[in-house]
């Protein structure tokens, strides 16, 4: 969101699909959060709820 906002203000502004496109990846974010996950950062095995995951969301 920071890139999109400094790019609106020092470079061209993002077009309506790229929002739309901003927008679903945010969408999908909010839903799936909270999920258990087995990220690059953590321990390997199965999805675990994992507080690095959650404050990079």
């Amino acid at each position: 969101m920071d890139t999109i906002y400094l790019a609106n203000k020092y470079g061209e502004a993002i077009s309506e699909r790229g929002w739309r496109n901003v927008s679903q990846m945010i969408d999908m974010v909010c839903g799936n959060w909270n999920q258990p996950d087995a990220g690059i950062w953590e321990m390997r095995g199965e999805p675990e709820h994992f507080l690095h995951s959650r404050l990079m969301c």
